[in-house]
C-alpha cells in the first residue's frame, strides 16, 4: 500500500541503461560533508563487492576531491522539467502571482474544471451529468523563512501546510439530486455496476444512497479472458496478472505466481498488491469465454454518512496514517473531499502531496524563478559605515561615499557626516557644518530650500577654507545625471584663482561633443581672474543650469532599480532603500516604496565607546525577520517581491540588501495522469556552464538556477576507500547496495538480504540521503548500474531521494 510520500518516487532515465529513483533535490549532498572547513567522510564499498564499485567509488573521491580544491570554479545548475506525461497546470490564477508573504491563497488559486484539465471534464454515470472541479485549500502559506515546525536547520523558500490545513478540495456535482430507483437499493439501484470517471480514473458504484457511496476502481485497470496473462508495472514494480477461470460471482486468478479467488466488487491483497474486481462475464453464459476487468492496485472507496472514509473496509486514518481525508455524498448531489496532512509540511522544489485516495493527481512546488540577485553590503566599525555595491550602471559605488564620525562633535548620535574627515561629501541634506564652509558656498548648508541652487563660490583666499578633496553631490532629473564632484585641486596665486573637479561616478556628459569628451570626462578645470571662482551646475554637466541640489531627493541609483536615499544620513542618522511598488522603476521615478531602513547610533556605556551598531527595519508587514539557520547570529527579511536583507543580530556591524533582477515568485502545480516535475542539479565547470545549460534546454529542462560553489577554503580530508568491514554507518558515502554491502544492509535496515529487498531492478539505480545517520547510499541492480548512477551523481545530473 502507498504510504504518505512528501515526493512522488518517479522512476526517471539517467541515461541508456540505468534509472535512477527521485524525489526531492535535497541539495545536502556533498556539502553534508562539510563541517569546520574540512569535508571528513568515510567512502565505503563492500569488501565483497565487485572491483568496479571500488573503481567507481574513487572515481567519485576524485571528483569530490577537485571540487573541493580550490582549483578551479565550480556551479551548481538546477533544471526541471515536466515528465511521466498526462496534465500539470498551475495552481495559481494566471492573473495572480505567488509571491512571499502569502498567507492566505483564496484570492489567488486557480479553479481548475474541465476549461482547465481534459482529466475534469463532465461526465456522466448512467446519462445523469456532473461536474468536476478541483481546487487549493486557503490557509497555505508562502515564504522563505526557517522552519521549525518541520525541523528544518536553515532557511529556504516552500510552501508550508499547517497540521490538518486542507491542501485540496475535490467536488464532484450532478446537474440534479439522484433520485428514485437510481438510489433506491443495491438491487433496483439503476447505477451501481456503472463507472464513475474521477479525475481520469475510472471507479465502478457498487453501492449508491443519498448520503453514502462505495465505489471500486482506481487507475491501473485491465481486461483479461480466461487462460489469459498481462504484465502491469505499479510504482515501479512489475506484477504479471493470470486469470484461471471466471464465475457468475467471483474470479480465480495469480498475481507473480500466488492465487488467489477474489469475489465481485470486493478487493483482496495478491504477492504484496491489491486487486479489485470491477467486472465479469461468467464463462458459461452463451458459452462465451470467461472475462474479468481487474484494477491492480486497486481500492474499494466507501465514503459514509459521517464523513468518514474507509479504504478497502479500513479506516482511512489507518491505512494512510499521515493524510487525512473527508468525503460527503450531500443530498445524492454533490460529493466533496478535503484533503489535509496530519503534520506540518514543507513542500521545497520538487516537492508534492499526492492524492492518496483516488491517485488521481499530485500537488507540486516546482520552486522559485531564475533570477540575478545584486548585492549591497553595509559594513560598520568603530568610527565608519562603509558601503560595498555596485551603481545602477555596473560601475561600484565610490569607495570616498562613507559616513563617519566627526571627533570634534562631543555629543553622540550628532556627529555622523557623509565621506571621511579629509573628504567631506555635501549635499542639500548637509547639516555638519564643521567643515568652515557655510558663507563660501551658494546655499549648500544655510537656507538651502530657498535657494535656487545652479552654482557654487568658492573664495580661494579665505584661509579657513581647504577645499581639496571635499566632494559636492548633485542630482537633477535622471540616474545620468547623478555626479560626486570631488575638487582635485584650488589655488589663488594673487593673479588668477584655479579649481579643478573630478567626477567619481564619471559621468560622460553626454550634450559635449564626442571629440571633446577624451579631454574632458574625467575632469575639468574652471580659472577665473581674483580670489572668488562661481561654478555654475551648468559648467560642470551641460545640462542648461537645472539646480545643482534637489532638495529631498539625496538619491543614489543602485543595480536592479534598488533607490539609496541619504537625505536624512547625517540629521537623523538613517538611510532608507526602496524601489517603486511594482519595482520597475524608470529614470524619472524617485519614490520609494517596499522602504528598508537602516539606522546607525553609537554605543556609550560599552567597552568599545566609539563602536556604531546598525539597526534594520521594513516597511512590508509581510517580511518578518528569521534566522538564517539555527541558532544563528544572522537574521534576514524578504519582502513580497523576493528582496533580502540580511543583518547580523550579535554585533550589529554588517547588513547584506540582495535584490533580485525581476520579482520572484513560486510555482505550484497540479499534476495528472502520471505527469510530474523532475528536477535535476548538475555541478559542472565555471567555463562549461553556458554549454551545459543549452544542452539542458535542448532537452526540454527550464534552468531554475545556477549558485557558484566557494571551495578553496575546504580542506579534503578523504585519502581512498573504506571497505565495509571497517566502517560505520555513520557519515558515511556508500557505494553498493545491500547484496554486497553491509553498511547499505545496516542504513537500509536489512538483517539477512534476499532480492526482494533491492529496491531497485534491472537497469535501475538510486541515490538516498540517511539525514540521520549523515550518510548516503549510491548503487544500483547490478555492478554496472551503480557504476552508472555512481557517474551520474558525479556529473550532477542525480537527484537525492
Amino acid at each position: 500500500m502507498n504510504k504518505f510520500k512528501l515526493a512522488t518516487k518517479k522512476i526517471a532515465a539517467v541515461g541508456t541503461a540505468v534509472a535512477v529513483a527521485s524525489s526531492s533535490a535535497l541539495a545536502a549532498f556533498p556539502g553534508m560533508f562539510v563541517m569546520d572547513d574540512k569535508f571528513d567522510a568515510q567512502v565505503v564499498v563492500g569488501a565483497s563487492a565487485a572491483a568496479s564499485d571500488t573503481t567507481a567509488a574513487e572515481a567519485l573521491i576524485a571528483s569530490l576531491g577537485d571540487r573541493y580544491s580550490g582549483d578551479s570554479n565550480q556551479v551548481e545548475i538546477t533544471a526541471t522539467m515536466r515528465s511521466g506525461g498526462g496534465e500539470s497546470v498551475s495552481a495559481i490564477d494566471d492573473k495572480q502571482t505567488l509571491n512571499f508573504g502569502v498567507t492566505n491563497f483564496s484570492s489567488i488559486k486557480e479553479t481548475l474544471d474541465e476549461d482547465s484539465v481534459d482529466l475534469l471534464s463532465d461526465e456522466e454515470l448512467d446519462s445523469e451529468k456532473y461536474s468536476q472541479e478541483l481546487v487549493l485549500g486557503d490557509n497555505l502559506e508562502f515564504n522563505y523563512r526557517l522552519f521549525k515546525e518541520v525541523d528544518k536547520e536553515e532557511a529556504t523558500d516552500g510552501v508550508y501546510i499547517a497540521n490538518g490545513e486542507t491542501y485540496a478540495t475535490y467536488t464532484l456535482d450532478f446537474d440534479s439530486a439522484l433520485t428514485g430507483t437510481d438510489i433506491a437499493s443495491d438491487d433496483t439501484n439503476t447505477m451501481v455496476g456503472e463507472t464513475l470517471t474521477i479525475m481520469g480514473n475510472e471507479f465502478t458504484v457498487i453501492a449508491l444512497e443519498s448520503d453514502t457511496m462505495t465505489l471500486i476502481g482506481g487507475s491501473n485497470k485491465v481486461a483479461l479472458g480466461e487462460s489469459e496473462e498481462t504484465t502491469v508495472e505499479v510504482d515501479g514494480k512489475s506484477y504479471t496478472i493470470a486469470v484461471q477461470s471466471v464465475s457468475s460471482d467471483k474470479v480465480l486468478l495469480t498475481v507473480n505466481g500466488q492465487s488467489q479467488s477474489i469475489d465481485n466488487y470486493e478487493v483482496e491483497d495478491v504477492a504484496g498488491i491489491s486487486v479489485a474486481v470491477t467486472d465479469l462475464v461468467d464463462s458459461s453464459r452463451d458459452s462465451v469465454k470467461g472475462y474479468v476487468e481487474v484494477v491492480v492496485g486497486g481500492q474499494k472507496i466507501e465514503i459514509e454518512s459521517s464523513g468518514d472514509v474507509k479504504i478497502n473496509d479500513e479506516d482511512f486514518d489507518d491505512v494512510y496514517p499521515d493524510y487525512e481525508v473527508s468525503a460527503t455524498f450531500a443530498s445524492a448531489q454533490t460529493l466533496t473531499i478535503t484533503y489535509a496532512i496530519d503534520d506540518e509540511v514543507l513542500l521545497e522544489r520538487g516537492d508534492s502531496l499526492e492524492d492518496p485516495l483516488f491517485g488521481s493527481f499530485t500537488l507540486s512546488y516546482d520552486g522559485l524563478n531564475s533570477v540575478d540577485y545584486s548585492t549591497l553590503e553595509i559594513t560598520s566599525s568603530s568610527d565608519l559605515i562603509e558601503f560595498n555595491g555596485n551603481l545602477y550602471d555596473g560601475e561600484e559605488i565610490p569607495s570616498e561615499f562613507v559616513i563617519s564620525v566627526d571627533d570634534s562633535s562631543s555629543t553622540a548620535n550628532d556627529n555622523f557626516q557623509l565621506g571621511d574627515e579629509d573628504e567631506r561629501i555635501f549635499f542639500s541634506g548637509s547639516t555638519n557644518a564643521s567643515v568652515d564652509l557655510t558663507s563660501n558656498l551658494d546655499g549648500v548648508i544655510a537656507g538651502l530650500t530657498n535657494v535656487a541652487n545652479t552654482s557654487l563660490t568658492f573664495d580661494l583666499n579665505n584661509s579657513a577654507l581647504d577645499l581639496d578633496d571635499q566632494i559636492f553631490f548633485t542630482q537633477e532629473t535622471e540616474k545620468e545625471d547623478m555626479h560626486f564632484f570631488k575638487v582635485k585641486s584650488s589655488n589663488d596665486d594673487g593673479v588668477d584663482s584655479t579649481i579643478s573637479f573630478e567626477d567619481l561616478l564619471g559621468s560622460t556628459f553626454d550634450d559635449r561633443e564626442a571629440d571633446e569628451l577624451e579631454s574632458d570626462l574625467d575632469s575639468i578645470t574652471f580659472t577665473d581672474a581674483g580670489t572668488v571662482v562661481t561654478v555654475t551646475l551648468a559648467s560642470l554637466s551641460e545640462n542648461n543650469g537645472e539646480t545643482v541640489f534637489t532638495g529631498t531627493d539625496a538619491q543614489l541609483y543602485l543595480e536592479n532599480e534598488l533607490i539609496m536615499n541619504f537625505q536624512q544620513a547625517e540629521s537623523g542618522d538613517l538611510i532608507q532603500f526602496g524601489y517603486s511598488s511594482d519595482a520597475d522603476a524608470d529614470d524619472e521615478t524617485t519614490t520609494l516604496d517596499n522602504i528598508i531602513n537602516v539606522s546607525y547610533n553609537q554605543v556609550n556605556g560599552d567597552a568599545d565607546t566609539d563602536a556604531i551598531e546598525l539597526r534594520v527595519s521594513f516597511s512590508d508587514a509581510a517580511a518578518s525577520a528569521f534566522e538564517i539557520e539555527e541558532d544563528s547570529d544572522y537574521d534576514m527579511l524578504v519582502d513580497a517581491y523576493g528582496t533580502r536583507v540580511t543583518f547580523d543580530t550579535e554585533d550589529y556591524k554588517s547588513v547584506k540588501i540582495e535584490v533580485p533582477d525581476e520579482e520572484v515568485y513560486g510555482t505550484l502545480s497540479f499534476n495528472f495522469g502520471g505527469a510530474g516535475v523532475e528536477t535535476i542539479t548538475r555541478t559542472v565547470a565555471a567555463a562549461d556552464v553556458e554549454s551545459v545549460k543549452e544542452d539542458l534546454i535542448a532537452e526540454g529542462y527550464t534552468i531554475v538556477s545556477e549558485n557558484p560553489l566557494a571551495s578553496e577554503d575546504v580542506e579534503f580530508m578523504i585519502d581512498g576507500v573504506t571497505l565495509d568491514v571497517d566502517a560505520s554507518a555513520e557519515n558515511a558515502i556508500v557505494v553498493g547496495g545491500p547484496a554486497v554491502n553491509a553498511i547499505a544492509r545496516e542504513l537500509m535496515g536489512i538483517e539477512t538480504y534476499d532480492v526482494s529487498q533491492a529496491g531497485v531492478g534491472p537497469n535501475e539505480g538510486i541515490a538516498r540521503v540517511f539525514e540521520e545517520e549523515n550518510s548516503v547510499l549510491i548503487y544500483g541492480y547490478s555492478a554496472a548500474d551503480t557504476t552508472a548512477i555512481v557517474n551520474k551523481v558525479i556529473d550532477g545530473s542525480a537527484t537525492f531521494q
